[in-house]
């Protein structure tokens, strides 16, 4: 301990380095994103944008939906989505602001009213539909 603190300048260059992987772990705790797609995130910090739904909208009422769910359930957990593409059927809790490629997607795909899947990563150029 005396070494550190007669040396504490040794540490800077330490927690300059620990903090992409701060920064990394944050996202994969918040969003619930892999390691990669955290890494991901991580590289596209200033050059990401997304509005999310506001209101009754979190992170968490998301999460707790599953294929098989209705619209009705969805409306009543999240509200009503910010947009809805493809005859209905593709419905967005969030979308890039300003035409920027990199946000976080939040999508439910639907199929005769009910959930048939759900989009939640972390969208870049690469990201295939």
């Amino acid at each position: 301990m005396n070494f550190l603190i007669k040396r504490w300048y040794l540490l800077i260059p330490l927690l300059l380095l620990a903090s992409p992987l701060v920064i990394i772990l944050y996202f994969m705790g918040t969003y619930g994103y892999t390691f990669d797609e955290s890494v991901e995130c991580f590289k596209a910090v200033g050059k990401a944008d997304t509005k999310f739904r506001t209101g009754t909208y979190t992170e968490a009422k998301f999460h707790e939906v599953q294929p098989g769910f209705s619209g009705k359930d969805i409306f009543e957990r999240l509200g009503i989505p910010l947009e809805r593409h493809d005859g209905d059927t593709k419905w967005c809790y969030s979308v890039p602001v300003g035409g920027t490629e990199y946000y976080h997607e939040r999508t439910f795909v639907m199929e005769g009213g009910k959930v048939k899947s759900v989009i939640c990563r972390f969208h870049t150029p690469a990201t295939k539909d």
